[in-house]
């Protein structure tokens, strides 16, 4: 093992150096290929865009008839719950003169305002 590590005495420095470095050869020339990426091929990319950008607004407008459907529910709700209030309120009105002449204290000319 040792004398694989070591080089023996009678060999030169010469031989014990390192080979000399190959020149390189220019068997062929690397081929140049044309482009492969050409911008005829973005056809089908321009197209992909245009059909996405179309996706997008097809969902928009479904989005935005569906917020207009809720804006109109809604706005039925509000008219069925101020109607609701208001119901309420006469209700409640009534109420208080019922209790107010059951116990004597109405008098029609203040109209319930002291109640």
């Amino acid at each position: 093992m040792e004398s694989r590590k070591r080089l023996s005495a009678d060999t030169s420095a010469a031989s014990s150096s390192r080979p000399a470095k190959r020149v390189a050869v220019e068997t062929d020339p690397v081929p140049i290929h044309p482009d492969p990426f050409s911008y005829d091929d973005l056809a089908f990319l321009n197209d992909f865009r245009r059909e996405a950008i179309y996706r997008c607004l097809v969902a928009e407008r479904r989005e935005t008839n569906r917020l207009r459907e809720r804006i109109k529910q809604h706005e039925v709700q509000t008219l069925f719950h101020d109607d609701h209030v208001r119901i309420i309120d006469v209700w409640l009105k009534q109420l208080l003169e019922e209790l107010a002449v059951s116990y004597g204290q109405y008098n029609p000319s203040q109209d319930g305002k002291n109640l």
